[in-house]
C-alpha cells in the first residue's frame, strides 16, 4: 500500500507546531461520509516526530489509517518554548497543543496513541474531549512521578552537562 506523507504548521497561540501525516493511499475517500478516524501520536519526554522513525508509516500500513504526529512546542521543528513547562503541562497539551492540530487538520474524531508521558496527554485529552478522542493507546505511560523517573531525571540533568550528550539531543530538538 502506498502511503502519502505530508507536513504542515499549526499555529498555536504559544507558537508554531510542526505536524507530520501518513496517509494510506484511498484512505482519504474511502468513506466518503465517514472519513476514517486517524491515530494521532503524542510522543515522549525528549521525543519528537522523526524520533517516532519508522512506526507511523508502519501503523497506518498496518491499518490503513491516516496517522499524525507533531511537536510540541519546544521539540522537534516546533518553536521554542518559553519558558519552563507548568507543572501541569501534561492537563494542558490538550487544550494547547492537541486540539489545534484536530481542529486545523478538520479531524471530528480521532484514536490517541501517546508513549510516556505522551499517554499521561493522551488520557487527559480524552477526558477533556470525549467527544474529539474515540480511543486512548498508552505505552508506557505515567500516572505519576514515581521515585524511579526522579532518579533518572536527576540523572538525566547530570549527563546533559556532557556537551556531547547535548549535541545528541540538538540533532532532533535544534537549540
Amino acid at each position: 500500500m502506498t502511503i502519502h506523507i505530508s507536513e504542515q504548521a499549526v499555529a498555536t497561540p504559544g507558537g508554531r507546531l510542526f505536524v507530520r501525516v501518513w496517509t494510506p493511499a484511498g484512505a482519504a475517500h474511502a468513506h466518503r461520509a465517514s472519513p476514517p478516524c486517524p491515530f494521532v501520536l503524542l510522543h515522549d519526554s525528549l521525543g519528537s516526530v522523526d524520533l517516532w522513525r519508522d512506526f507511523p508509516e508502519a501503523l497506518a500500513q498496518a491499518t490503513g489509517k491516516p496517522v499524525v504526529a507533531y511537536d510540541r512546542l519546544g521539540y522537534g521543528q516546533s518553536d521554542p518554548a518559553q519558558g519552563l513547562p507548568p507543572a501541569d503541562f501534561v492537563a494542558q497539551e490538550g487544550q494547547a497543543g492537541l486540539k489545534p492540530v484536530l481542529d486545523q487538520l478538520q479531524l471530528e474524531r480521532a484514536i490517541l496513541l501517546g508513549h510516556s508521558v505522551g499517554g499521561g496527554m493522551a488520557v487527559n485529552a480524552a477526558v477533556q474531549m470525549p467527544e474529539r478522542i474515540a480511543g486512548v493507546v498508552t505505552v508506557a505511560a505515567q500516572a505519576f512521578p514515581e521515585d524511579r523517573t526522579l532518579q533518572a531525571i536527576a540523572q538525566a540533568k547530570l549527563q546533559f552537562q556532557d556537551e556531547a550528550q547535548l549535541a545528541r539531543l540538538r540533532r532532533y530538538h535544534g537549540d
